[in-house]
Order: structure tokens, then C-alpha cells, then sequence
């Protein structure tokens, strides 16, 4: 073999390594006129000071520092929790197949009289002899962590401290009250009202025998909760430079709020309350002509019985050309007048 196929195989062969350890192996495949800024900018990337490959090995500490609470610390909260749900079901199930009761008599007389007071004795009642936030016992969870909490910081190379771990605890317990509440038959609602198109629940989704299931469901929408972060804090990302940062939390955000809004979105289809309010006031338009067309055969009654002649000494109900009341005036009688007054402003 010639040098000069020697160098061009030994050239071709470091290439080829090199393009394994890139990973450009498929780079041949493209054409020229590919567009290779994207990849190009991916390249350079890891080579740049916030590469992943060229963190020290402080900032990789610091990183499985704050994924310790995530990793260790939450997964063990989060078995304490499933377990005080198990151990309590019974009195969570007595307390969530109860639905928040909407008095619709007493709604509607308040809508009516528009009355607030009234309205929040009927809307939205609890008829639970005790609530969830008094059933799970917060503090005493907190209290029976803490040293399994402690015991996991210990072994953290760079900070024992668990001020923070105390503050994330705590709203995980608070999430965890939250998503049982959300459990609730018919859920923030209450129960439909009796002339409500809402299908109503002849049977709850739970038993008193799904201590389990109820548990296990509770602690998966915890943890899917839980890694819904959306706010990063700089300084605990120092590989990443604030426009990646800034797109993180962009990303976020906007992925966060299109949940929530697929989550509540039932509450807005919810129109009961508006509808309520609407025939309320339908129901008072009605009411309120029919008052009035009451008052006026009675006045036409009494006028005939006095002046007879005008009513051609016949019935209301007979006479062609009923005369008008004092209080009554035809269109065409307000017509002429309007135009009489404008034809006076207009030669002023």
C-alpha cells in the first residue's frame, strides 16, 4: 500500500472516529444545500462555557444538591402521606362523597330579592361534619418527617440545611388537601340544581373498599403536581445563560396555564348560576306585563261604567274603538309630536 493511500486511510479513519464521537455520522447524507446553521450552532454548543460537559465537579454537586428533594426527600414524604390516606379513608370517603349542597329554592328567592346574605346561605353549602384539612393530620406528618428529613440532608456534601426542604413540605401537604377536595362528587360545583342540565351522579366513583386506589391516584396527580416547576432560580443554574433560562421558564409558564385551563374548563361550561339569573329576570319581565295589562282592563272596566257613551254603551271586549286611557298614547300621536318639536328647533 502506497503513502499515499496509507495517509488516506489513516485520514479517513480518524475522520470517521471523529464523526462518531460527534455523532455527524449522517452529515455525508446531506446535500449541499442543507441548511446547517442548526446544527452548526448544536456543534459549537457543547463546546461553549454553559455546556453540560464542561461543568466542574462543585456545580455537578450543587445540581444533585437540588435534585436531592426530588429524588429522596419528596418520594419518601409523598409514601407518609399515601399512608396517612389509607389509614384515614374512611372518614376522607364520608367527607368527599358528600357534595356541596345548592339550596335551589332558597337560590332562587335570592336572586330575586337579590339578597347576597341569602345567596351565600344556599350556594355552594358544606353539610360535612369535618373537613379535610382536619382529617390529614399536617402537623403530625411534618413532625414525623422531619427527622427522615434531616437524615437524607446529612449525607448532602454541600448543604445540610432543610429550611427549604421545611417550606416544600409543607405545600406538598397543602397540594395534597387540594387534590382530595378536587375528588369531591360533582366536584367546586355542588350538586345540580333542579331545573339543571348537569347529568347527576346516581353513583360515586369510589367506594369505601378503594382506600388503595384512592391513595395511589391521589399520590400520582402529587408527583405529576410536583414536577410542574415553573419558575427557575438563577443562581442555581449557573451553567445556563438567562436567555435559556428565560426560554425555560416562557416554556413553562405557557405549558402550566394551558393546563390549569384544560382542567377548569368544565367550571366554565358550568352556566347554571347565569341561566338562574336569566329566567329570574325573564320571569319578572313577564310578570310585571302581565300586571300591567291586568291594571288596564280594569281601568277600561271602571271608565266604561262611568262614561259609557264612549265604549258605544257595549262591553270592552265589544266596542271596535276603544278609547284610550289618560296614561296611554298611540305611536302615531308621538310622532307628531316629536316632529312638531323639531320643527320648532329647527326655525329657532
Amino acid at each position: 500500500m502506497s503513502s499515499s493511500q496509507s495517509n488516506s486511510a489513516t485520514g479517513s479513519g480518524a475522520g470517521l472516529n471523529i464523526n462518531k464521537e460527534l455523532g455527524l455520522l449522517g452529515l455525508g447524507q446531506l446535500s449541499l444545500t442543507d441548511d446547517l446553521s442548526s446544527l452548526n450552532d448544536s456543534i459549537m454548543s457543547s463546546y461553549s462555557a454553559f455546556s453540560v460537559f464542561n461543568r466542574t465537579i462543585k456545580d455537578k454537586k450543587k445540581e444533585n444538591s437540588l435534585n436531592l428533594y426530588f429524588k429522596k426527600i419528596a418520594p419518601r414524604l409523598i409514601k407518609i402521606i399515601k399512608e396517612e390516606i389509607i389509614s384515614k379513608y374512611p372518614r376522607i370517603y364520608a367527607n368527599i362523597s358528600t357534595p356541596l349542597k345548592n339550596k335551589s329554592v332558597g337560590l332562587m328567592m335570592s336572586l330575586c330579592l337579590q339578597d347576597a346574605d341569602m345567596l351565600r346561605d344556599n350556594y355552594k353549602c358544606t353539610e360535612m361534619k369535618e373537613s379535610i384539612r382536619s382529617i390529614i393530620d399536617k402537623e403530625g406528618i411534618l413532625k414525623k418527617f422531619d427527622p427522615i428529613n434531616r437524615q437524607i440532608r446529612s449525607k448532602d456534601k454541600v448543604t445540610s440545611d432543610n429550611f427549604y426542604d421545611n417550606m416544600l413540605n409543607d405545600c406538598l401537604i397543602d397540594t395534597t388537601i387540594e387534590l382530595i377536595n378536587k375528588e369531591r362528587l360533582y366536584g367546586e360545583n355542588g350538586d345540580p340544581l333542579e331545573w339543571s342540565s348537569r347529568t347527576h351522579e346516581l353513583i360515586f366513583r369510589y367506594n369505601k373498599s378503594d382506600a388503595k386506589l384512592f391513595a395511589r391516584n391521589i399520590c400520582k396527580n402529587l408527583i405529576k403536581t410536583m414536577f410542574t416547576r415553573v419558575g427557575l432560580i438563577t443562581e442555581n443554574y449557573d451553567y445556563l445563560n438567562a436567555e435559556q433560562i428565560n426560554d425555560k421558564r416562557d416554556k413553562r409558564l405557557i405549558d402550566n396555564i394551558k393546563n390549569e385551563l384544560d382542567e377548569d374548563e368544565y367550571q366554565w361550561r358550568n352556566l347554571e348560576m347565569e341561566e338562574t339569573q336569566l329566567k329570574v329576570e325573564i320571569a319578572e319581565l313577564i310578570m310585571e306585563q302581565l300586571y300591567n295589562e291586568n291594571i288596564e282592563i280594569l281601568e277600561h272596566i271602571q271608565y266604561s261604567r262611568n262614561r259609557p257613551d264612549l265604549y258605544l254603551n257595549k262591553s270592552i271586549y265589544a266596542c271596535e274603538e276603544i278609547p284610550k286611557l289618560s296614561f296611554q298614547q298611540t305611536t302615531t300621536e308621538n310622532a307628531v309630536k316629536d316632529k312638531d318639536e323639531n320643527d320648532e328647533v329647527n326655525m329657532n
